[in-house]
């Protein structure tokens, strides 16, 4: 399976899977710091509290809110979503991470009045699709995240696959050396044994010699 075909089959399981997700989305009355008050909730699959604050954050800040971070929540003082009212409110939101799920609670105050869908529907439907369309954009950017870094360990594992091939290549080589060496090394151990044979008829007729300067010396 080729690089290009490997990476769009994970770009196209990651849109199908994030495209099937369904956000739920509740109302209830939720304790936050300052008191209890009605909210908005969803749960985000698949992400950490840690990444939904931050993304709340820039997107309280793109509201022009006046931030207030803590652990577990954010305060966006005069922040204005046309959709929810044209004028300026407070947003509190509050998370919690369980399992690999984010409960996001946000509770919106308007005129000193929270946003209740008893009381204003369209107000609290745009709150609701605010956070629906959030939480997209939180498992989108998750998803995206994921895919980058499948692409860079996709990219790493390439890269040692070429290497096993240069070095199963090398070896290939260094095998037909080998080999080239074993047929000069069998060549001359064959020639070694006929020089070894002739060595020893050479030898032979020079002890043959020897013997006969020793009888000749004896003769004298």
């Amino acid at each position: 399976m080729n690089k290009i075909y490997f990476t769009f089959l994970i770009l196209l399981v990651s849109i199908s899977s994030s495209q099937a997700v369904d956000i739920l989305v509740t109302e209830s009355l939720v304790k936050f710091g300052h008191g209890k008050y009605n909210a908005v909730q969803v749960k985000i699959p698949g992400v950490l509290e840690k990444g939904v604050l931050k993304a709340w954050v820039k997107k309280m800040k793109d509201l022009k809110g006046k931030i207030k971070t803590s652990r577990h929540g954010v305060e966006a003082e005069g922040a204005t979503y046309f959709d929810i009212n044209h004028y300026p409110g407070n947003f509190y939101a509050k998370t919690e991470q369980v399992g690999s799920v984010v409960e996001l609670s946000v509770a919106v105050d308007i005129d000193g009045k929270y946003i209740k869908s008893a009381d204003n529907m369209k107000a609290y439907n745009g709150l609701k699709s605010f956070m629906v369309e959030f939480s997209k954009d939180v498992i989108r950017a998750q998803v995206q995240r994921e895919l980058l870094a499948a692409e860079k360990l996709l990219k790493k594992q390439q890269k040692e696959m070429e290497k096993l091939k240069k070095k199963k290549l090398k070896l290939k080589e260094d095998v037909v050396g080998w080999q080239e060496d074993i047929k000069v090394a069998e060549d001359e151990i064959i020639q070694n044994d006929l020089s070894q044979k002739t060595q020893v008829d050479v030898i032979i007729r020079q002890q043959q010699e020897v013997e006969a300067i020793k009888k000749k010396q004896l003769e004298i």
